[in-house]
């Protein structure tokens, strides 16, 4: 038998038993019972009785204060639930479709996007606030993680807050997930979002030739996609800088562990479509006009392994690309930007972004 565990501490049964008078264990394990059960009691009671001051801000809220280095109140707005375009409801439809007639009979979905944007007046010389409209800011598209197949963009909340702390319009986006859509899919769903930044431009107060991508994980992976494969100069989603936490940058060189994950993500397996990996793989499309790159990534990450981002920066140092690689002490999850605290990274990533973009 093992040991008894509950959330005061832990009792080894052999010590339960050392006392072998009739009737003791069976005592025992009725206070220990008793314990589990008083313990939510005792914490609902204590929150009953803080009063509405002692109450503290949303956790979230919290991070993007600990982000901007101050107890200030957040000097921004969010506009939340915009569509940024559309995806086709039935994946298997015909791409060359009309897109007016697949929307009036139901046959796309809209893809939606939060975006926070910084306090829009300037303060002049003398203090006061202004109304005179601020400088055009830089844009940031955020993309959540989730293996391709989960998630929303509530996971990245805390960086869309912390990056519109720190002056940028942070465009917090969803996209079409695995299996039910496959690769490039999600892909062109991130590019359908860059565009859709700079045709609203005037709108969200942007400058259209300063838009990154911040991503993790998956997310990671398709901010790095956005650097790498923009087309030429003109290709109005091409990105200026990206910042990627725990890229899968080489799927063909992703532990085996990750292989019924890309499978879903790409319908094949490795050694069915070779090329096919290949071409979803950042690390195989770096050139040497790609934007200036941060990656970071946590040392005991067993999910997707550190050489990804080590193998993605020297790829691209060789192309000789500006490239910064930060590296933690966490795993995947302990890095992730839905973790409680200021996320791994991010402090040094906006100083990046704010230096590039």
């Amino acid at each position: 038998m093992g040991s008894f565990e509950f959330i005061s501490g832990r009792f080894d049964r052999r010590r339960l038993t050392a006392a072998r008078a009739p009737g003791v264990l069976p005592v025992a394990l009725l206070v220990a019972m008793g314990l589990l059960l008083a313990t939510p009691l005792l914490k609902c009671r204590s929150a009953q009785s803080q009063s509405p001051g002692q109450s503290q801000a949303p956790r979230q809220e919290a991070q993007a204060a600990a982000i901007r280095g101050q107890e200030s109140p957040p000097a921004y707005s969010v506009r939340r639930d915009l569509i940024y375009g559309y995806s086709p409801a039935n994946p298997d439809a015909p791409s060359d479709q009309d897109a007016r007639s697949m929307a009036a009979s139901g046959g796309l979905e809209p893809l939606l996007a939060d975006v926070f944007l910084p306090e829009s007046a300037v303060a002049s010389q003398a203090g006061a606030t202004s109304a005179q409209p601020a400088a055009p800011r830089p844009a940031i598209i955020i993309i959540h993680g989730g293996s391709w197949q989960r998630g929303d963009r509530a996971r990245m909340e805390n960086i869309a807050m912390g990056l519109a702390s720190a002056g940028f319009v942070a465009v917090n986006i969803e996209y079409s997930l695995a299996p039910r859509y496959r690769y490039p899919a999600q892909l062109e769903d991130c590019r359908k979002a860059v565009v859709w930044i700079r045709e609203q431009a005037a709108a969200l107060n942007v400058d259209p030739q300063r838009v990154g991508a911040f991503g993790y994980s998956a997310g990671a992976h398709l901010a790095l996609l956005l650097a790498t494969t923009g087309r030429n100069a003109q290709d109005p989603a091409r990105i200026q800088a990206v910042v990627a936490g725990a890229p899968p940058a080489d799927l063909e060189g992703m532990p085996q562990t990750a292989d019924r994950t890309l499978e879903r993500l790409l319908g094949a397996d490795r050694e069915e479509a070779p090329e096919l990996y290949r071409q979803a793989s950042p690390i195989s499309h770096v050139s040497s006009d790609d934007p200036p790159a941060f990656l970071y990534h946590g040392r005991y990450d067993w999910i997707v392994p550190v050489e990804q981002s080590r193998e993605m920066a020297k790829r691209l140092r060789e192309a000789g690309v500006t490239v910064e690689v930060f590296e933690g002490d966490g795993g995947h999850l302990t890095s992730a930007p839905f973790r409680e605290g200021t996320p791994v990274g991010l402090p040094a990533a906006i100083r990046f972004l704010k230096q590039h973009l």
